[in-house]
């Protein structure tokens, strides 16, 4: 069982953009400094849900801050970025961070995030799986020709190529048997963004998708040992204290999911939004419950836990006690 430190960088209402960044920054460093294997940074805009607006930026600053750690992205928004662009971008960190980079990929969700960058939502998964081909083109090629249904190129190339051979691993987030299926067979690691419950049924879909497509069987299984599995987490040695603290952080959470997704439900509907997602989504209280839950989740097959320390208004101490008694109690078990 792998561990990574999530950063999405919300924005509580006391805080500030330049005292986020450098509390994050902390974290990340602490995050190598406690043995996380590696750190997994998310892309939003002009939301305080998440004010990463470029995980290429922020994961340079990390690169320029760390040694050891996989600097992985979870994900970028794909159909936001030109594909040539994206492939510098990821190809610069690599070589900066010294081939360190883990370069996740998603189709996007949130429709005013779509609107502000004047691109068609319905075309986001279309343009995910193009721009996936075009990346590992750039990226293995000297030259390449291509053609597609939004991107038309001859002769194209980038400089710098990434420091991996043949590339930085690939992962996507997925969230349906269908995104699974076509994760497979391009060869992908799994990004999965689902109940525990679901997870088992998603390895056994990507599993016989791959084989289908001819993938061997030792890179099937290499790529589902890194499947990633999101979980928001907060440890305490108090489980009243733990839930007093989550709750709170996951109500806003909730709230702010909502304006991204342009929902306006009731306020049962919030109430029972809030019951279902720390049911499903959130770990929390003493060391011990946390590493059970962690333990039912590498049960099921998730390879690496993505641990979202941070979010709605959890402040940086809170925070960085969470992810010590984490590395000290938790992790020591797997």
């Amino acid at each position: 069982m792998r561990f990574g430190s999530f950063q999405i960088l919300p924005l509580a209402e006391n805080s500030s953009s330049q005292k986020l960044l450098q509390e994050t920054l902390e974290e990340i460093v602490a995050a190598e400094t406690l043995g996380f294997e590696n750190v997994w940074l998310t892309e939003h805009h002009a939301t305080a849900f998440g004010t990463c607006a470029s995980p290429s930026v922020l994961a340079a600053a990390v690169a320029m801050r760390t040694q050891r750690v996989g600097i992985g992205f979870a994900v970028h928004v794909v159909p936001l970025h030109h594909p040539l662009r994206l492939a510098e971008e990821i190809a610069l960190v690599d070589q900066l961070s010294q081939g360190r980079v883990l370069a996740g990929l998603g189709p996007g969700y949130a429709p005013f995030e779509f609107a502000l960058y004047g691109v068609d939502i319905e075309e986001r998964h279309e343009r995910l799986w193009e721009s996936v081909e075009i990346l590992r083109k750039a990226w293995c090629r000297e030259q390449f020709d291509h053609q597609g249904t939004f991107y038309n190129f001859h002769q194209a190339s980038i400089m710098p190529r990434p420091l991996q051979r043949p590339h930085p691993p690939l992962a996507i987030a997925a969230t349906s048997g269908d995104s699974v299926v076509r994760t497979a067979r391009s060869s992908c690691r799994l990004l999965l963004l689902v109940e525990r419950q679901k997870i088992p049924a998603h390895l056994a879909i990507y599993r016989e998708a791959a084989r289908c497509a001819g993938a061997a069987p030792g890179e099937i299984e290499s790529n589902l040992r890194h499947t990633g599995i999101l979980r928001n987490i907060y440890v305490a040695t108090k489980e009243g204290e733990a839930r007093e603290e989550v709750r709170a952080a996951t109500a806003k959470l909730v709230r702010l999911r909502n304006r991204l997704a342009q929902s306006t439900p009731s306020q049962s509907e919030l109430d029972s939004q809030l019951e279902q997602y720390l049911n499903q989504r959130v770990i929390f209280g003493p060391p011990a419950k946390v590493a059970e839950e962690i333990a039912a989740l590498e049960a099921v097959g998730a390879g690496e836990v993505l641990c979202w320390f941070r979010w709605g208004d959890m402040g940086h101490v809170q925070v960085m006690q969470s992810m010590r008694l984490f590395a000290a109690e938790v992790m020591p078990n797997f």
